[in-house]
């Protein structure tokens, strides 16, 4: 036993296994105290990766969270004063993330957070025809690495040095390559107090991962062995006797048999096989436990995870995609800090080629800075579009929500919206704030309707006086 691993036990006691042959499983008891530890995190990670390699459901799983978590790409809104400015960097934004294949490196980091529990983005000059020339390498932070006169340093830890307060300030792969992490992304998501590096995100899930496996690969060799259909010939014992030393000319060696063909069997014998079945209704709910032990973690539904709704109506659907949908809107908020530094890479670079950004952008940002917003398309929709509509129209019409709201969800501008939809009308952008004023409810029509002059008389007394002419 080392010196680390005594200190170990002397601090958390027995959290880990005395010995490395027993650690080849993971400990299930005091499981946020081992996750401290490098040993505990590299099998973590070690098994995410086997399971991401020949599992597909978990392979789906975090292709499932990457992409509803990321999207197409992040959108930018613009929230300068002049509407021309927040057109240019709207536009400018699409069309760098278009052409230098951002969104897929996002969602790639994203997944590589959730694989191995840290996301690590490069940043490095492509060589695309943009004007921004700017790409962003994801790396595997199985590739970390201490360097080598790092030894008894206790600040490096598998390849991160941290600060006196526990925060990372450099990285070092195994090919000996170091980057400060204020010139690159790294990014991991925070589960548990105290945690000093990331985890695989579905760790929990991988304690019961090698008994669920070892119970899954009986199951394949048991199918296996009745699908092959091994075949006997079956003496007769009134033809040929109990006793095979009294047998004379009774069949020896082995009978040549392959599928579809129709044996000659000698007299007296009978041809039998095995009983063969498909899986069984226990055998499918172990699978079901593996993948739904592992979507739990991240809060995904299970049909979503098994690709299977056939136990599913309509209700119980939306019920298990409310949870769901809000988990995706809380990591959006919890990944965006990655989104936000690639943002600031993408400006440093658009500043530094002339005519890039317009003049009057130009002046907005160095004045105010780059104000904006983050939007995302939508997570999830409801089947039937007659509700859908429904729904949209009861909302605006009460005010629970607004055209903002409506389009800022979807990933739209709402002010862009409109006037593309004015110029396609031929008609004023107040006529059509108007017009959709007015549709709302009725009394804001009866707000906006203008008023007959009166000579500074009050309408209701011209009115009565009118009446009264009428009766006499």
């Amino acid at each position: 036993m080392n010196r680390l691993q005594k200190l170990w036990n002397r601090f958390f006691g027995n959290a880990l296994p005395s010995n490395r042959r027993q650690f080849n499983e993971i400990p299930r008891d005091k499981f946020n105290i081992a996750i401290r530890h490098p040993w505990v995190r590299r099998k973590l990670v070690t098994v995410s990766v086997e399971q991401d390699t020949e599992g597909s459901h978990y392979h789906g799983i975090l292709n499932t969270l990457a992409n509803d978590c990321v999207g197409p790409s992040p959108v930018l809104i613009g929230g300068a004063s002049n509407p021309n400015v927040n057109t240019d960097i709207e536009d400018k934004w699409v069309k760098f993330c278009q052409e230098n294949s951002i969104g897929s490196s996002i969602r790639l980091l994203r997944r590589a957070a959730a694989r191995t529990g840290i996301g690590i983005g490069i940043p490095y000059k492509s060589t695309t025809s943009h004007e921004v020339k700017l790409g962003l390498r994801v790396v595997s932070s199985i590739k970390l690495q201490s360097p080598r006169n790092a030894a008894g340093d206790p600040y490096w830890v598998d390849g991160i040095y941290y600060n006196k307060n526990w925060e990372p300030e450099e990285i070092c792969f195994d090919t000996e390559e170091q980057y400060k992490v204020k010139d690159i992304i790294l990014w991991w998501k925070n589960k548990y107090e105290d945690q000093i590096c990331g985890i695989p995100e579905c760790s929990p899930a991988m304690c019961i991962f090698p008994s669920v496996k070892r119970y899954l690969d009986a199951i394949i060799r048991s199918a296996e062995f009745r699908a092959s259909i091994p075949m006997a010939l079956r003496l007769d014992p009134n033809i040929w006797g109990k006793d095979a030393a009294e047998a004379v000319g009774m069949p020896e060696g082995n009978f040549e048999y392959e599928p579809g063909m129709v044996p000659t069997l000698p007299p007296g014998t009978t041809l039998e096989a095995l009983s063969y079945s498909g899986l069984t209704t226990d055998d499918t709910s172990a699978l079901d436990a593996m993948v739904g032990a592992a979507a739990r973690c991240v809060n995904m539904p299970l049909n979503l995870a098994t690709g299977n709704s056939s136990k599913h109506n309509m209700a119980s659907s939306q019920v298990d995609f409310g949870p769901w949908k809000n988990t995706v809107l809380i990591d959006r908020e919890d990944f965006s800090p990655a989104i936000h530094q690639l943002i600031r890479l993408w400006l440093q670079g658009a500043k530094q080629q002339q005519g890039y950004l317009t003049p009057v952008t130009r002046r907005f940002i160095d004045e105010e800075g780059l104000l904006y917003s983050l939007s995302y398309s939508q997570v999830f929709n409801h089947p039937d579009p007659q509700k859908i509509s429904n729904s949209t129209a009861t909302d605006l019409s009460t005010g629970a929500m607004t055209l903002v709201r409506y389009y800022t969800e979807r990933g739209r501008n709402p002010r862009r919206e409109l006037q593309r939809e004015a110029e396609l009308l031929e008609i004023e952008y107040s006529d059509l704030c108007q017009i959709l004023l007015t549709g709302r409810t009725p009394a804001a029509a009866n707000i906006l309707e203008p008023q007959e002059e009166t000579n500074g008389q009050d309408p209701s007394s011209s009115e009565d006086e009118t009446s009264d002419v009428e009766e006499q």
